[in-house]
């Protein structure tokens, strides 16, 4: 089921009971995991080690889950660590605040094993695809901009269009000009050129 065995997981509850159930079963299906018995010990480990998903639960003392959780959406995206809230609050309220607040899933206890799993699963699949569309994009930029060519790139749908730095040079446009329609575009070609 695990398509990411290298996964590096931290499990977040001050009930020692739950850390070794969601640890055991994580394990079994493939995945690194790490516990922490509080927010303030979670927060110290996330600081300074690598997790792909944390699962983190509501009700704890010192720092409860929402605390947590908003204080990893000051430093990490949704897309960067995901967090799926774990919990016995079975209150839509509850839940909506935790999505509000930058929760990529809410799972609540007692828990069914193999949507777990699956919830986990969609949340590393979709970390692993975001940053791969990342790198792709970092490495189009990097290319683009060691070629020596002016890119302008047409919305139809939205009649906007996107003109490079490049482009603007090439046409003799400082980079402060707005231009945002292909019409602009087409007042700078030659009228026998259109």
């Amino acid at each position: 089921m695990n398509s990411q065995p290298s996964a590096n997981i931290l499990v977040v509850d001050d009930m020692e009971a739950n850390r070794e159930l969601l640890s055991r079963h994580l394990k079994r299906a493939g995945y690194q995991v790490e516990t922490a018995s509080g927010g303030i010990e979670a927060l110290k480990m996330i600081s300074s080690e690598s997790f792909d998903l944390v699962l983190l639960d509501i009700m704890m003392p010192e720092l409860d889950g929402f605390i947590v959780l908003e204080s990893l959406r000051k430093h990490y995206q949704a897309s960067d660590l995901a967090v799926i809230m774990i919990s016995a609050i079975d209150n839509s309220a509850e839940i909506v605040k935790a999505l509000g607040l930058g929760a990529n899933d809410y799972i609540t206890k007692p828990f069914d094993v193999k949507i777990m799993l699956s919830r986990v699963s969609i949340q590393l699949n979709s970390g692993s695809l975001y940053k791969q569309l990342q790198l792709s994009e970092e490495r189009y930029k990097l290319a683009f901009s060691a070629s020596n060519d002016g890119l302008w790139d047409w919305n139809i749908k939205s009649g906007t269009v996107f003109y490079s730095d490049r482009w603007r040079e090439m046409m003799g446009l400082a980079n402060n000009v707005q231009l945002d329609s292909i019409e602009q575009w087409f007042d700078t070609v030659y009228p026998d050129d259109v």
